[in-house]
């Protein structure tokens, strides 16, 4: 079954269009920088919400499971060596 509706931030309902094609998505928050965002009232986004996955629901038919192509692979980046070489004493990492 495909996934039909996303919401969060401006950049994350661009990036799943682009991967996943006609996706209902609802913006509830515009991201400021990496840990900070501009924040709706929550009875607000609780509506967009409710209206995304309205429209979601009823246009389900449009979209298709996303299929990942095999094989894949997984890259992981660190922003302090310390937790890099924790992770590496991790089975299969």
């Amino acid at each position: 079954m495909p996934a039909v509706f996303l919401s969060g931030d401006q950049a994350i309902g661009e990036q799943a269009r682009e991967l996943l094609g006609p996706i209902s998505t609802v913006a509830v928050k515009q991201a400021t920088g990496f840990y900070s965002a501009t924040m709706m009232a929550p009875e607000m986004c609780q509506r967009l919400i409710q209206e995304g996955v309205k429209r979601a629901v009823e246009g389900r038919k449009a979209m298709k499971p996303y299929r990942l192509t095999h094989p894949v692979k997984l890259e992981v980046t660190f922003k302090n060596i310390v937790d890099a070489e924790l992770v590496s004493y991790l089975p299969g990492v």
